[in-house]
């Protein structure tokens, strides 16, 4: 089980070997390789908002780049982990119910510390990657605003470079915003009405990607 994989990765410190393990699980093992990306991940938030000794935090982006590579090599969407729509589909809603509140309150920390280190090409052509990186970023966002505490240190996302990550955020979905497929009106308004607060320069973009030509767009003048 995946479960059982990831015992044995981090058991015998098997990091290194991770890209060789992950190639000989074969064809058709999709959903075990979406829940090692899960484990990953959680140990990769828990990593970053309570640092523990001897734990090593560019191992674990490691681990989980070189998942996410080669379910990008595989054609799988597994953004779909991050996103709302995974919470009703399989696997990712059982995965969704496993991890704790906190734990996905602070996946927008895993995806923004992950996406912009992947091959861009493939991913900005997936018609659902857009909508998922703008609900990210919009958590994100939200959770800076909100100053959310970690549960053990007590420590601010403020005081965590969250900052610079919101930053570095901003300019990776404002770039590929023109990069990927065009929403629409109703997509666009769709995902602004789901936040109370929005970054407004992101959400100019949004509106300005809009085609001319949209019957639908909103006046802005």
């Amino acid at each position: 089980s995946a479960a059982f994989l990831y015992f044995s990765v981090q058991s015998h410190s098997a990091h290194g070997r991770i890209s060789e393990m992950v190639k000989r699980l074969g064809n058709n093992t999709e959903q075990i390789l979406i829940c090692l990306l899960f484990f990953c991940v959680m140990d990769l938030i828990s990593a970053t908002i309570v640092p523990k000794e001897g734990e090593d935090l560019q191992e674990l982006l490691g681990m989980s780049l070189t998942i996410l590579q080669c379910l990008q090599e595989r054609g799988v969407y597994w953004f779909h982990l991050f996103s709302p729509m995974g919470e009703e589909q399989e696997p990712y809603k059982v995965l969704h119910r496993a991890s704790s509140k906190h734990h996905s309150r602070l996946l927008p920390i895993a995806f923004y510390s992950l996406v912009p280190c992947l091959q861009q090409d493939t991913l900005t052509q997936k018609q659902d990657f857009l909508p998922t990186a703008i609900h990210m970023y919009a958590k994100l966002f939200q959770l800076f605003l909100e100053g959310e505490e970690s549960p053990v240190a007590g420590q601010s996302l403020k005081q965590m470079d969250t900052l610079e990550l919101l930053t570095r955020s901003r300019h990776y979905l404002l770039r590929i915003i023109i990069q990927c497929p065009t929403l629409s009106i109703v997509n666009i308004n769709q995902i602004l009405s789901m936040y109370e607060e929005f970054d407004p320069e992101v959400k100019a973009a949004l509106l300005h990607s809009l085609p001319v030509d949209d019957d639908d767009a909103p006046v802005l003048f």
